[in-house]
């Protein structure tokens, strides 16, 4: 995984109080299955260089083989990308409405 992403995944899942495997699956849940989950208002903004999307740290994570089979992971490798991703952006695109 890029040393970005491996950031963002820390810092995501320390904020709401679970393990990164445990943030990834509750991510896994929600692309599947619906989980609604949100940010907090004050979570952090990301800035990264570009060596932190070309730096690869190896990690290991485990999933329930039911997920596995559900995720078809070996078809669909970027889907912890994407869903890093869309989760900042909707963050984002949250904080920039005007107050209700």
């Amino acid at each position: 995984m890029p040393v970005a992403y491996m950031k963002i995944l820390e810092t995501e899942a320390r904020l709401m109080g679970l393990r990164r495997g445990a943030f990834l699956n509750l991510l896994l849940r929600r692309k599947l299955d619906g989980v609604r989950f949100e940010r907090a208002p004050g979570a952090p903004e990301y800035r990264f260089t570009e060596a932190e999307f070309t730096e690869w740290k190896p990690w290991t994570w485990y999933m329930a083989p039911l997920d596995r089979v559900r995720l078809e992971i070996d078809k669909n490798t970027d889907w912890r990308t994407t869903a890093v991703n869309n989760s900042r952006r909707s963050a984002e695109e949250r904080n920039s409405q005007p107050p209700r």
